[in-house]
């Protein structure tokens, strides 16, 4: 069931990261003080536990959310409950901004993973936004991005084997957030490898079997921050394959 917030909570949830808000969020570093402190005083902040919906599939687009801590998942549920990770979204990313742009209905359901704090702005205080030039030129580009890699992700399911699809989400993730090791790459991966079976469209002993099998090659290696790459380029062929 989604959650919804009225308007009178906000005083009862907007408090502990709000002084966070330009380091968090440096796309409204261009706002003026003043208009930062009107954004600071309309966001309400939620505090959620893993497995929380924010909003689901259909519903209408009346809010934008920022995540300040923990992650949420955007999600396609089958009729049958079998789900499709379709992007993940984590601290300092914004969700729903679509509802900035062109407002219709929610194109996925959104769900939270582990404990998740968000800031939540409602369809009456969007103009805090939609009058900013600079920002809404920077949430476009967020949104054509997030575009792009759900096209990409739609390619990889629909067209590349097991191998091929883990070896190019690991390469997204490796350039979205990849940090150098000793002897190669660390990309960080979902806690739950059942999460990381469900952005790859393939069950988890297969994904795991997959990487098993590479960690015994010498291509990865597990650690507590990530997975380790241990070869890049053979990696980047791997996601090449179709054999």
């Amino acid at each position: 069931m989604a959650f919804n917030c009225t308007i009178s909570e906000q005083k009862d949830y907007f408090r502990p990261y709000a002084n966070r808000l330009i380091t968090l969020f440096p796309l409204f570093a261009s706002l003026s003080h003043h208009a930062q402190n009107s954004l600071r005083e309309k966001l309400i902040e939620r505090k959620l536990q893993d497995g929380d919906t924010l909003y689901l599939k259909d519903e209408p687009e009346n809010s934008i959310i920022l995540v300040a801590a923990g992650h949420v998942h955007l999600s396609l549920l089958g009729p049958d409950g079998h789900e499709l990770i379709v992007d993940r979204v984590g601290p300092g990313q914004l969700l729903g901004e679509t509802a900035l742009i062109d407002p219709q209905n929610r194109a996925t359901s959104a769900f939270c993973v582990g404990n998740t704090c968000i800031w939540l702005l409602t369809r009456h205080h969007f103009h805090l936004l939609s009058n900013e030039p600079a920002v809404m030129a920077t949430i476009r580009q967020l949104y054509f991005q997030r575009c792009r890699n759900i096209l990409s992700l739609l390619e990889s399911v629909a067209l590349y084997r097991l191998e091929s699809r883990l070896a190019r989400h690991l390469l997204h993730q490796l350039e979205q957030s990849g940090a150098c090791i000793t002897d190669g790459v660390v990309v960080p991966i979902p806690d739950n490898q059942s999460h990381l079976a469900t952005m790859i469209n393939v069950s988890r002993p297969k994904l795991n079997a997959q990487l098993q099998q590479w960690r015994r090659s010498g291509l990865i290696e597990f650690g507590s921050d990530g997975l380790g790459i241990l070869d890049v380029e053979r990696l980047k062929i791997c996601a090449r394959s179709d054999g």
